[in-house]
């Protein structure tokens, strides 16, 4: 699952992103007439990322807050891959 960044423009691949995986979510809630509200963006999240198998991000700030969250309440393993190093 793809952490941090806008979704691609090619849907072919939007499964693979946390955030096109939480819109087609809320999308679908408001196409069976039910009310989308802020929580369940966290119940979507906290949802898709307990059953990703792994989940990629950039070193940058911009997945910080989901990372700190999932690892706070949930068992995850963190590795780290610089691919700027010798």
């Amino acid at each position: 699952m793809r952490v941090g960044r806008e979704p691609p423009l090619d849907h072919d691949i939007c499964e693979c992103y946390l955030e096109s995986r939480i819109m087609q979510r809320l999308v679908d809630m408001m196409n069976a007439g039910l009310n989308a509200c802020a929580n369940c963006v966290v119940n979507f999240t906290e949802d898709i990322l307990k059953t990703a198998k792994v989940i990629v991000s950039t070193l940058n700030y911009s997945a910080n807050n989901t990372l700190i969250s999932i690892k706070k309440n949930h068992n995850f393993k963190f590795i780290i891959v610089d691919e700027g190093s010798d």
